[in-house]
Formats: structure tokens, C-alpha cells, sequence
């Protein structure tokens, strides 16, 4: 399961509140809307976590709970979610040449959505390409990376 799979395990693990959601709206605020923009709408979400992937993960592990001192929360053989005091922080090893594997910048951000078909508009309009769509158990994602190439995981939890 990945941090931020649902809202119980998101609580659980103390996710950052910073009041109301942030609002994904086409258009500026204050501002006309441009030409050829649907109508109007929001899509709530909220930052959940921010996860590494790592090359060496055993390593990864031990600096962060030894180190600073974090809680591990959960982990499987393959990764690693540990307790900031706040946001999850995942460790996550990545297979070398897989779709997430390191390629300078190892982190990305999951975000959590209420819904990806009105997401997927939104990106769609704005020329964001969604370069991998992944159903788990645990959630529906869509993957983005932002102008520097960093990873952004979009994710509606599917069940508990």
C-alpha cells in the first residue's frame, strides 16, 4: 500500500491540515478566464506525502529512523513509510530502468484527489500529459511530471 492510500491510513499517519483544500480551477483568480476553457469547476486535494525512491533502501532506512530519529509507521520488503510529525515521507525502492526509477531527482509527491475524470479535464486543458494511469487495491493514480521532470502522483483511494 502506498502512503496516503486512504483517508483512514492518512489520518492514522497525521497528514498535514492546512484548512480547506487547495482548488485546481481553470483560469486566473481576479482575472478573465481564457478562451477555450470548459465552464468552471474545482478539484479538492490535498498533499499527503512525499516519497524517495531509492537506490539503496536498507541505507535510506537507517539514516532517517537512526539518524533523525523518525518512526517507522509501515514497510514491506520494498519500502518504507516513516512518521515525520506531520506529512508521511515514503521510501520506496525503484528497479533500475523501471517507470519510477531514479533519474537525478528521486522524489515525488503524492497527491490525493476526489475526482481523477474531472483531473483528467483539467490537465488535459492546461497540456499536462498523464504518462501512466495505475489501478491498485488500494487506489486509482495518474501520474504526472511537473516542467523539471519531477514526479506527481495523483491518487483517488478505491477502498480500504
Amino acid at each position: 500500500m502506498r502512503a496516503g492510500a486512504c483517508a483512514q491510513c492518512c489520518s492514522s499517519r497525521g497528514a498535514l491540515d492546512f484548512g480547506p483544500r487547495a482548488r485546481l480551477t481553470p483560469g486566473s483568480p481576479g482575472g478573465e478566464r481564457p478562451r477555450g476553457l470548459p465552464p468552471p469547476f474545482e478539484v479538492p486535494m490535498r498533499a499527503v506525502s512525499v516519497t524517495y525512491r531509492c537506490r539503496n533502501l536498507r541505507k535510506m532506512k537507517r539514516f532517517y529512523t537512526r539518524v533523525l530519529g523518525w518512526d517507522v509507521s509501515e514497510e514491506g520488503p520494498n519500502f518504507c513509510y516513516l512518521d515525520t510529525g506531520g506529512l508521511t515521507l515514503g521510501l520506496v525502492a525503484a528497479e533500475p530502468g523501471g517507470w519510477d526509477a531514479p533519474t537525478g531527482d528521486s522524489t515525488f509527491l503524492d497527491v490525493e484527489i476526489d475526482d481523477p475524470i474531472t483531473l483528467r479535464s483539467v490537465l488535459a486543458v492546461r497540456g499536462v500529459e498523464i504518462f501512466k494511469e495505475e489501478l491498485t487495491d488500494s487506489a486509482l493514480f495518474l501520474h504526472v511530471r511537473d516542467p523539471e521532470g519531477n514526479l506527481i502522483s495523483f491518487f483517488k483511494p478505491t477502498s480500504h
